[in-house]
């Protein structure tokens, strides 16, 4: 059995057109499409421009811990931003709750290493309440009880003597 002889090439028969000869394609297409694409390439500069602008500047803040890096961008957001929604402020409060508990208890056990005693020896039950204490998961709120034994222990003399030496021991930069 012969086949006839297609003078039709394989891509032909398959539907698909021939690769395009650039010798027979105009120069001037070449100029308009690449004018096309100068255009499109300046338009997608100036459109991440535009976008880097909204953005605004970037800060690379710097600092050693508890240097006020955090300090500096939470108060950019509230002078420039639209400040703190309620459930940040809720986090904020768990956390300067923590800071305060956290800050008592430094001082309470610097009474010890210090060789400092408690100027009124009643204290001595706000001392252990602090020190016992272990606040709930998200905890919210200070206990009466617990705000009864910061403040009686904050008055204290023997507190206040620790404080003057904190040099002598860890306690955080904002238990004052």
């Amino acid at each position: 059995m012969q086949f006839a002889h297609s003078q039709h090439s394989s891509t032909e028969e398959a539907g698909l057109e021939k690769p395009l000869d650039v010798k027979l394609v105009p120069q001037g297409i070449f100029r308009a499409a690449r004018k096309i694409s100068d255009q499109i390439d300046e338009e997608l500069r100036r459109e991440r421009i535009a976008l880097q602008h909204m953005r605004g500047p970037k800060i690379l803040l710097l600092g050693s811990g508890d240097s006020g890096k955090t300090t500096v961008l939470k108060q950019m957001k509230i002078l420039h931003g639209d400040g703190f929604d309620e459930k940040e402020r809720d986090a904020f409060r768990v956390r300067i709750y923590d800071n305060i508990l956290d800050s008592m208890k430094a001082l309470v056990y610097a009474l010890e290493t210090l060789g400092v005693q408690l100027a009124v020896p009643s204290n001595e039950v706000h001392a252990k309440r602090i020190v016992t204490h272990t606040p709930r998961v998200g905890e919210r709120v200070l206990t009466p009880e617990i705000v009864e034994s910061l403040q009686e222990l904050w008055k204290d003399a023997g507190i206040q003597q620790c404080l003057q030496r904190s040099n002598e021991f860890f306690i955080q930069d904002t238990a004052e």
